[in-house]
C-alpha cells in the first residue's frame, strides 16, 4: 500500500442517506484524482463502510486500483466464513477471496468485498469491540506520522521520524450512527489523536453522553 497523503477514518453503524451519499462520493472523486487517500473502518457490510465500499468499488471503475485503498479493520471473530481468508503464512493472503457467509450469531457480520485491503485482530477472549476501537486508535495515531523517507533504525508505519509536524499526514473522521459503546472511540480520537470529525448522524447515540463528549472536545481545545 503506498504511503497515504490523506486518510478518511469512519464509525458508525448506521447507512448515510442518499443524498449524503452523493456528497461523499464527490467528494471523494475530487480529492482522489489528486490525492492518495486511504479509508479506515470496520469493513462491515452495512452502516457507513457500506457506504465506503461503494465508493471505492465506483472510483476504481472510473479511474482504476491505486490512488483509493480501503482498510478494513476487523475482530477476526466476528467474520463468518472466515477459513476462507485463513493464510499459511504470517505475510497474509494476496489475493483474498472472500464469500458472505451465514453469521453463528448476532454480533457476527460479513465483510464489504469492495475494500482493498483486511486486517484482522486476533482478540483471544477479550471484548472484540474494545480490542479494534483500542487498535485503530493506535494505527490512526501512527499513521498520521508515518515519515516520507525511510530511516535507518526502522521502516514503515511504525518508524521513528525525527521530522517537524509538516509531515504529518492529514487525517479527518467521518461518524454515522453508533450506540454508546461508540462514544469511547469519539472521546479517544478527539482528545488523545487530535482528528476532527464530521458528525453526519447521532441519532442512536446518548445525547447526554455526547454533549459530554463534545464538552471534554472544547475543554481540550481550550486548554491546547
Amino acid at each position: 500500500m503506498p504511503r497515504p497523503q490523506l486518510i478518511l477514518t469512519m464509525y458508525g453503524n448506521k447507512i448515510i442517506d442518499q443524498s449524503d451519499n452523493a456528497i461523499l462520493h464527490k467528494s471523494l472523486w475530487k480529492t482522489a484524482a489528486k490525492t492518495v487517500t486511504w479509508i479506515l473502518d470496520n469493513g462491515e457490510a452495512s452502516g457507513i463502510a457500506k457506504n465506503a465500499g461503494e465508493a471505492i468499488k465506483l472510483f476504481h471503475e472510473a479511474h482504476g486500483v491505486g490512488k483509493i485503498c480501503g482498510l478494513a479493520i476487523s475482530p477476526w471473530r466476528k467474520i463468518p466464513a472466515k477459513k476462507q481468508l485463513r493464510s499459511e503464512s504470517y505475510i497474509g493472503l494476496y489475493p483474498a477471496r472472500y464469500r458472505p457467509g451465514l453469521a453463528n450469531c448476532d454480533s457476527q457480520y460479513n465483510l464489504d468485498t469492495r475494500h482493498t485491503h483486511y486486517m484482522f485482530i486476533d482478540t483471544n477472549e477479550e471484548n472484540e469491540s474494545a480490542s479494534e476501537i483500542k487498535f485503530r486508535g493506535i494505527l490512526e495515531k501512527h499513521l498520521v506520522h508515518w515519515p516520507q523517507k525511510e530511516t535507518a533504525r526502522s521502516t514503515g508505519v511504525f518508524a521513528h521520524s525525527s521530522r517537524q509536524n509538516s509531515d504529518r499526514i492529514p487525517i479527518c473522521g467521518l461518524l454515522s450512527g453508533g450506540d454508546e459503546q461508540l462514544l469511547p472511540v469519539i472521546h479517544h480520537t478527539f482528545v488523545q489523536n487530535q482528528i476532527p470529525f464530521l458528525v453526519i448522524d447521532v441519532s442512536c447515540l446518548l445525547k447526554n453522553d455526547f454533549d459530554s463528549t463534545l464538552e471534554d472536545w472544547r475543554r481540550y481545545l481550550l486548554t491546547a
